[in-house]
């Protein structure tokens, strides 16, 4: 299991891990809450 390291010198950056499945309205809530206004990802999958 490998894991993020923290992100030095942005106090606006935050690195969430959850496993899902999970719930749209749970998750356009969060963004919410959080302000969120970029998300990056990766498809890690085939």
């Amino acid at each position: 299991l490998g894991a993020l390291d923290d992100c030095p010198g942005n106090e606006r950056c935050e690195v969430i891990g959850a496993r899902g499945p999970f719930m749209l309205e749970d998750e356009r809530q969060l963004f919410e809450q959080r302000r969120i206004d970029v998300l990056i990802s990766k498809n890690s999958g085939s």
